[in-house]
């Protein structure tokens, strides 16, 4: 919610009214979601949540397994370093943590399992930065600053896609199927976003399904964008998508309905 002082009962009820198996949050603070996790536990009672950023959580009816929390290896990859650094130099304020707000874990369905990749890729920092500049630069420079701040987050976003792609391109090996979704900080066709679409092992499920734009990000006064995505692997099918119109944070919440087909008997 968008503040420590938020009332998180409206929202709960909120969530428990939509009856979905799974339930995904972004910013999730431990210490701010006590209210909020006591309530979704007694109808979810399966959770797991990030402890390095406690940024993602998820809750389940059904049992999860296998919670894993992304971290970028960028002594292995010079590309990837190559794309942080420059990051670093179109924004010196930026932290470059090895740990990323990206976690993915396996939901144990009484038929078959499937894997979540839940993302919060790196925001483009702008509010930080003009926060140091101050409200004296003038419209031109403030402009220019934005257009790097996006580029550098860009940058980011990129490397952390790569990652997620690696994993699904793993469990796809398996033969497990994939569903990937969260805030991506990223509008539909940016590069993060074309690189979950590289080699079509991801359906974008708002071209599937969503009607309208699909706006998700509402905080500015005039401009709001779709950053907020749902991704599946092609054995799963998307039966409907949408966005709730409710003002419980600075996203609307995505709602989607899959069906898992049942595995053939061996």
């Amino acid at each position: 919610y968008k503040s420590e002082n938020d009332n998180p009962h409206d929202f709960s009820a909120f969530l428990h009214k939509q009856n979905t198996n799974v339930i995904v949050l972004e910013e999730y603070y431990p210490d701010l979601c006590l209210a909020l996790r006591d309530s979704l536990l007694k109808t979810y009672p399966y959770m797991e949540y990030q402890k390095h950023h406690c940024s993602n959580a998820v809750f389940s009816k059904y049992p999860l397994t296998n919670w894993k929390e992304m971290e970028i290896r960028l002594d292995e990859d010079a590309a990837d370093l190559h794309k942080f650094t420059r990051a670093k130099n179109l924004d010196d304020l930026r932290q470059m943590a090895r740990f990323r707000y990206n976690a993915s874990v396996t939901v144990n369905l009484p038929n078959d399992s499937i894997r979540l990749i839940t993302c919060h890729l790196a925001s483009n920092h702008y509010d930080q930065v003009r926060e140091v500049q101050g409200d004296s630069v003038p419209l031109k420079e403030r402009v220019k600053t934005y257009m790097k701040c996006v580029a550098a987050g860009n940058l980011e976003r990129e490397v952390e896609a790569k990652y997620i792609m690696e994993e699904v391109m793993e469990y796809r090996a398996k033969g497990v199927k994939t569903i990937v979704l969260g805030d991506m900080n990223a509008v539909p066709g940016s590069p993060p976003i074309r690189t979950m679409r590289s080699g079509d092992l991801l359906r974008n499920g708002w071209w599937e399904k969503g009607f309208g734009p699909g706006l998700t990000f509402h905080s500015h006064h005039v401009m709001h964008f779709r950053l907020d995505h749902v991704l599946h692997t092609r054995d799963i099918i998307l039966k409907q998508i949408g966005v709730a119109n409710v003002d419980y944070s600075d996203h609307k919440p995505v709602i989607a309905e899959f069906v898992i087909p049942v595995p053939a008997e061996s």
